[in-house]
């Protein structure tokens, strides 16, 4: 694995209860969610994408066709927390690390690509998508951060925690199409709509 380069790893562990069924494997014009992301995201990285994953469900098995590294999430139950704590805890050497949800189905190479750039001029920031004057997922935390790891709970930890550290050690970016994500069936037939046009 190389040293140089952020892990990218996508949380796809969630229980999607109010889309009432596995984020990943939904489908617009016949491509799953991770099969869109996972083609989108692989001009970025000369590693194989991780993925944060129930154990022994259809979205690992589809991850692994598609070549990606599986994490599973036993403690899912508690939050998206807990899929974060897994995924650092597995890339002690990386320099960083990449988080994207698997539901964003209008993310943009362009955006995700000009994170990276910025990261790799301010390697030890924290990048992360602009959400009013918050930071949310998409977010690249450097190695410097995986303790904190540890403290983060429930589905707002890694947002609160990153309210609190000091000032200037958070940049926002503006990353278009990041915010369109997928939660209820209304989301999904939205995002339908826009591909189609």
């Amino acid at each position: 694995m190389s040293t140089r380069e952020p892990r990218i790893i996508i949380l796809a562990s969630g229980f999607s209860s109010r889309l009432g069924r596995p984020k990943a494997l939904v489908r617009i014009h016949g491509m799953s969610m991770l099969a869109r992301l996972s083609r989108k995201l692989a001009p970025l990285s000369r590693q194989p994408l991780v993925i944060v994953v129930p154990p022994r469900s259809a979205t690992r098995r589809a991850a692994l066709c598609l070549g990606m590294v599986c994490i599973d999430n036993r403690d899912r139950h508690r939050g998206m927390s807990s899929a974060v704590r897994l995924a650092l805890k597995r890339s002690v050497y990386a320099p960083g690390v990449l988080l994207l949800p698997v539901d964003l189905a209008e993310l943009r190479l362009t955006s995700l690509a000009g994170l990276l750039r910025r990261w790799r001029g301010q390697r030890r920031k924290v990048f992360a998508r602009r959400l009013g004057d918050r930071g949310v997922i998409p977010v690249l935390l450097p190695r410097h951060l995986f303790h904190a790891a540890d403290a983060l709970h429930g589905d707002s930890g890694l947002r609160d925690w990153m309210a609190a550290l000091p000032s200037g050690q958070v940049i926002l970016l503006d990353l278009p199409g990041a915010g369109a994500d997928i939660d209820t069936p209304q989301d999904l037939a939205r995002a339908r709509r826009r591909f189609k046009r």
